[in-house]
C-alpha cells in the first residue's frame, strides 16, 4: 500500500463512520424512452453476469433520454467510457459489450 492508498483509506473510514449508505438498484421504471430502457436492461444483464450486480448501470444515465439523438450521446460519452473501464483488460468481453451499443435496435 503506498501513501496515496493510505490517505484514501482514512477518508473512506471517516466517511463510513459519519454517513449511512443505502444501496440503490437500477430502476427500469424510471426510464421512459423504450430504446434506452431496452439497452439498459441488456447491458445490465451482461454486466451482472460478468462482473456482479454492484457494477450495473443506474437509471440516471437514461432518465433524460427522449429520442435517438439523446441516446446516442449517452452511449458515446457516458456509457462507452464506463464500459471500457469495467472491461479494460478483457479482450473478449469488451468488444462483446461494446457491440451492444451499436446494434440497430438500440
Amino acid at each position: 500500500m503506498n501513501s496515496t492508498d493510505k490517505s484514501i483509506a482514512t477518508v473512506d473510514i471517516a466517511l463510513r463512520r459519519r454517513f449511512t449508505f443505502l444501496k440503490m438498484k437500477p430502476n427500469l421504471e424510471l426510464v421512459t424512452y423504450a430504446d434506452a430502457k431496452k439497452l439498459m436492461e441488456d447491458l445490465n444483464i451482461f454486466i451482472k453476469k460478468n462482473l456482479g450486480e454492484d457494477y450495473m448501470l443506474g437509471h440516471s444515465y437514461f432518465m433524460k433520454v427522449q429520442n435517438n439523438e439523446d441516446l446516442e450521446f449517452v452511449k458515446e460519452y457516458k456509457i462507452k467510457p464506463l464500459l471500457e473501464e469495467y472491461f479494460y483488460a478483457d479482450d473478449v468481453k469488451l468488444p462483446e459489450i461494446l457491440s451492444m451499443l451499436t446494434k440497430e435496435n438500440n
